[in-house]
Order: structure tokens, then sequence, then C-alpha cells
């Protein structure tokens, strides 16, 4: 009987290199003669980290429904999930996440949560799939001199308005301030108690302001100074945020 498990000098067992030369007739035939689906190649990945590498989604689809680890990580601490968000493979994602991986920050290497890898590549129709499977919108985490803070904190302190309004629209958490780390670390943004209306209004990202506003965030929150929002766009002469507070008002 032969052995579809043995490997060449490169590490790859037949199935690998099938999958590696895109020979993806035999990819079947291999697997239904018996062939590991969880082997790795030389490069220390499995057949379904070449799959996805190759953007094969077909291939990738087929190793999950034989079996293939759903949760294994390359050499260098990257998920298939991971992987498939940076190869844009929606199919493969949601797959994925049908299979009950982990969706938050520690999955793999990586610090970042998957939703937050999706909005920062601009895939917005993956992030639709992370958010149907239930990622977290908030992923309280590690923020400015070791405060926690939530993705839309660290969006609008990026000044990455496409994805501080993608998370809003997706019923985030719009009101809370920064909090101080587990054992009180933070400078002035873990006790300054500014939300994220504070926050736009100190840089004026007035259409972040505006969804926030649509979306029922508090318009007269106050920071640990007593000051509203609107308080931070006089001192900051943003004009355009204190209109769209004059119009609210209205």
């Amino acid at each position: 009987m032969p052995d579809f498990d043995s490997k060449d000098s490169n590490g790859n067992t037949p199935l690998s290199l099938s999958i590696e030369l895109g020979r993806s007739h035999l990819i079947s035939l291999l697997i239904d003669g018996g062939a590991n689906v969880n082997a790795r190649n030389g490069e220390d990945l499995t057949l379904l980290h070449q799959s996805i590498l190759n953007k094969d989604t077909e291939t990738a689809l087929l190793l999950l429904q034989h079996g293939a680890d759903a949760c294994c990580l390359t050499g260098d601490k990257k998920s298939p999930l991971r992987l498939a968000i940076n190869s844009h493979m929606p199919k493969v994602v949601d797959y994925l996440c049908s299979k009950g991986v982990a969706l938050h920050s520690s999955i793999d290497g990586i610090k970042d949560p998957p939703l937050w890898t999706s909005l920062e590549l601009g895939y917005e129709d993956i992030a639709q799939i992370l958010l149907r499977h239930g990622a977290d919108t908030d992923c309280w985490d590690d923020g400015p001199d070791g405060c926690l803070q939530t993705l839309l904190h660290r969006a609008i302190d990026e000044n990455k308005e496409v994805i501080a309004i993608f998370l809003i629209k997706s019923q985030c958490d719009i009101d809370s301030p920064r909090q101080p780390g587990p054992n009180g670390e933070g400078g002035d943004e873990a006790n300054d108690k500014a939300s994220p209306l504070h926050e736009c209004c100190q840089w004026g990202l007035t259409k972040v302001l505006q969804a926030l506003i649509d979306h029922g965030a508090n318009v007269n929150a106050l920071d640990i100074n007593n000051q509203t929002p609107i308080h931070i766009a006089i001192r900051n002469q943003h004009e355009e945020a204190i209109s769209i507070y004059y119009v609210t008002r209205i």
C-alpha cells in the first residue's frame, strides 16, 4: 500500500506537494486514500495554512470538511483565521467561525483582535461575518501607558474615522471613557473620564462625532473637570463640531 504521508527532502507529503503545485484534482484522491490532512511541510505549515496562503478557497474548505485542524498555528504563531482574514477569504472565515474558532486577540501571537485586523485592511465584509458569529465590538485591552481602552477609543486616537463609524453602527460602547489598568496603570487618559464624544471634540473628528450623536451618545457627559464635549470643542476652536452640537440642540 502506498504511503501518502511520506515526505520528500523539502518536507512535502504528496498532498502538500499537490497543494503547492496547484494540482487540485489530486487532493480529493489523496485524502480519500488516507493522507493526513494535518501534515506539516518543511516550512512548518499545515495543508490548511498552505491553501489559505495560496488563496485557494475550494481546497481550504475541502480540508476543513475532512477534519483539518481549524486552530493550528503556523511557525510564526498565525492562526488559520488570521491568515484567511489577511488573504481576504470570506467563505473560509465564515466556515472557521462556524467551527467555533476563538474571535479574540489571544487566538494567536498577534495582539490585534481579528475584528480590528479586518477593519484596518478595509475588509468590512469579513468584519460583518465576524460580528455575525459573535465578535466583540469593544475588546477592552491595553491602551496608552497601560490604561484600558475599547476599539472605538483606539480608532479615534489613531484618526481612523471609517473604523470608528463602523464600530458605532455595529452597536459598540459609545459612552464609556478609558479606564485604569488592573493595577492602576495609565496616565491622564486613564483618569480624565473623557468619553468618545470628548475625544472627537478634542481632535475635530466631526464625522465620528455626528455618528456618535446619531446613535444616541450622551451629549452631556462630564469629564473629570466637569466639562461636556461642547466645552472641549469650544476650547479647541472646532467650529464644525460646535455647529453639530448646535443643530443637535435644535
